[in-house]
């Protein structure tokens, strides 16, 4: 089964695909949104919504189609909320809900915590460095080839599918 893992932030939209049978990732690739000044708002987000559509309901691995998504939402009392990013994260939630996907989810840092079982309050090491041996060891686990993840949102991305798949296969 493949499950997506949906990452928005204010220039890109981020997906990688999670393969539960391979255990592995698949980068699709970063979505750029069209600038304002070259499109209109309400055209970027047409494009948006019939971008995400699109990648869910076309996108084939092994035959397999995308029947999860995982989207990344923006932390409840964040302080660095965005209205651009809350406005595309709503274009997503609706393409979501006109694609084929059997099941889509809202995925937030404590969902991915718990899904991999890294505590919460270290969560943010496993994008640099200062990744402690055990949590790189669970991750590696869970995602065979996450040493292929190079970025922070293409990781990021990752766990959104993985955690995604997760909820699906305990039923939530």
């Amino acid at each position: 089964m493949l499950a997506i893992g949906i990452l928005v932030s204010t220039e890109t939209i981020n997906c990688t695909i999670y393969n539960s049978k391979t255990k592995n990732i698949s980068f699709l690739g970063e979505i750029r949104i069209p600038s304002e000044n070259f499109m209109q708002k309400g055209k970027s987000l047409r494009f948006l919504r019939h971008s995400i559509i699109d990648i869910v309901n076309n996108t084939l691995e092994e035959n397999l189609e995308i029947k999860i998504v995982g989207l990344r939402m923006i932390e409840k009392g964040s302080q660095n909320i965005n209205r651009e990013r809350i406005e595309m994260e709503g274009v997503v939630k609706e393409a979501l809900a006109s694609s084929k996907a059997k099941k889509s989810y809202l995925i937030y840092k404590k969902e991915m915590a718990d899904e991999t079982d890294i505590k919460y309050q270290t969560f943010h090491n496993i994008y640099t460095k200062k990744i402690n041996e055990e949590d790189d060891f669970k991750l590696n686990n869970i995602i065979k080839n996450w040493k292929n993840a190079t970025n922070r949102n293409i990781k990021e991305s990752a766990i959104v599918a993985f955690t995604a798949y997760s909820m699906y296969k305990k039923g939530f």
